[in-house]
C-alpha cells in the first residue's frame, strides 16, 4: 500500500483554493457590468426584431381584409344566383340577360306586397342587389350575362376595388345553370 501524506494533499488543495480565488479575483476586477456599447448593440438587434414583427402583422391584417373582401363577393354572388333561380319565368323570358339597372321596379308602397311582372323583379332584383353590392365592397358593382354560344349558361360577377384607390381590380365569377 502506498503511504499518502496528508499534509501534501492538503498543502495542493490549499494552493489550488488559493489559485482559484486569485483568478476569481482578477475576473471581478475586470468586469463590473455591460458597457453601453453593448447596451445600445442589443437595443438595435431588439428593435429591428420588433420591426419585424409588426411588418408581419401588418401584412397579416392587410390579407385578412382580402380574404374578408373575397367571402362577401362570393356570397354576393351566390345571392344572385338564388334570386335568378326563384325568377325562372323571367330567366326563360330572358330578362336576366345583359341586365341593367335602368329598368323599371316594381317596388310596394302599402303593406301588401307588390304585383311584378317578370322583367321587373328581374329588374329589382338587380338594383337591390347592386346597392348591397356598394354597401358591402368597395365601389362593389355586379352583372349578369350569358355565356355566349351558351343560352343555357349565365355569368354572375361582381367587382370591387380592393386598394379603394377607385378602379375596381378585383373581381369573382360564377358561372351556373339554373
Amino acid at each position: 500500500m502506498k503511504n499518502f501524506n496528508i499534509n501534501k494533499m492538503s498543502c495542493l488543495e490549499s494552493k489550488r483554493g488559493v489559485y482559484s480565488r486569485h483568478l476569481i479575483g482578477s475576473f471581478k476586477k475586470h468586469s463590473n457590468g455591460m458597457s453601453l456599447i453593448e447596451a445600445m448593440v442589443t437595443l438595435a438587434i431588439v428593435s429591428f426584431g420588433l420591426l419585424g414583427v409588426a411588418g408581419l402583422l401588418l401584412n397579416g391584417i392587410r390579407v385578412n381584409n382580402v380574404s374578408n373582401m373575397r367571402t362577401v363577393a362570393a356570397l354576393q354572388v351566390n345571392d344572385m344566383a338564388d334570386r335568378v333561380r326563384a325568377n325562372y319565368k323571367g330567366l326563360k323570358a330572358g330578362a336576366y340577360n345583359a341586365l341593367d339597372t335602368s329598368g323599371s321596379t316594381c317596388e310596394s308602397g302599402g303593406a301588401a306586397p307588390a304585383i311584378c311582372s317578370e322583367i321587373q323583379q328581374a329588374h329589382s332584383d338587380m338594383n337591390k342587389w347592386n346597392l348591397q353590392n356598394a354597401a358591402l365592397l368597395p365601389s362593389g358593382f355586379g352583372s349578369i350575362s350569358v355565356v355566349p354560344g351558351l343560352s343555357e349558361l349565365f355569368e354572375i360577377t361582381v367587382s370591387w376595388d380592393e386598394t379603394k384607390s377607385g378602379a375596381a381590380g378585383q373581381k369573382y365569377t360564377l358561372r351556373f345553370q339554373p
